[in-house]
């Protein structure tokens, strides 16, 4: 029993959690209605759902659903007179020991200037990484964005963003359509298992012990 108790203290200390991407699999969404047309919107992500003059919803992320897996479907969706914007999601998470950011995604529907494109911020809202794609995609595909490339040594936060690039208008000299489909966004983490650096930094006395166990635990950082 002893040594059970033992375990599970030293577990709780080394699995220390961390912050994760909320709503990874885009199974969550809410119904949103502001004093106009109600609309679907992504939970836990920061969305260009709106309504807009007179109430009307624009949604240029929407909930799909491939082969039983939900995802959402970033779209340039209609805006305003004769306009069409981008759609675009993202979401800010923890840096510390963050490994990689992975996604699986399909880019579709390609017209002229259109992208589907992946931005990663740092905390002073500057961008460390940016990809494009300007080509459909036949087949969903797994892509991994790896933090250890990045220049993020002084940023405890990012965000990534997600954007179905799109502008058409009576006043714009381009146009632009895509539509980005996700059907997961996963941040990966180093765990904090057990290693030479902790185990050093953790004494437990008296070993074997009788009713009272003392942890001293020094400085790792």
């Amino acid at each position: 029993m002893k040594k059970t108790i033992l375990l599970l203290a030293l577990l709780a200390y080394a699995n220390v959690q961390y912050a994760q991407i909320l709503n990874e699999e885009f199974d969550n969404w809410t119904t949103t209605s502001n004093m106009g047309q109600p609309y679907e919107d992504l939970e836990d992500w920061d969305t260009n759902n709106e309504n807009i003059i007179g109430g009307f919803a624009t949604t240029p992320n929407i909930e799909i659903s491939v082969n039983g897996d939900k995802g959402v479907s970033l779209t340039t969706t209609y805006q305003g007179i004769d306009g069409h914007y981008s759609g675009i999601i993202s979401q800010t998470i923890s840096t510390y020991n963050l490994v990689k950011i992975e996604y699986l995604s399909k880019c579709d529907s390609i017209f002229d200037q259109g992208a589907c494109v992946v931005n990663i911020y740092d905390s002073s809202n500057t961008i460390v990484y940016t990809d494009s794609l300007k080509q459909k995609e036949a087949n969903y595909t797994v892509k991994t964005i790896d933090i250890d490339t990045l220049s993020l040594s002084n940023s405890d936060m990012l965000k990534v963003e997600f954007i179905a690039f799109g502008k058409i208008g009576a006043f714009e000299d381009f146009q632009a359509y895509s539509e980005f489909n996700l059907l997961h966004v996963k941040s990966k983490y180093l765990s904090n298992t057990l290693d030479t650096k902790l185990s050093n930094a953790v004494n437990v006395y008296p070993n074997p012990f009788d009713d009272i166990i003392n942890f001293e635990v020094a400085d790792v950082n």
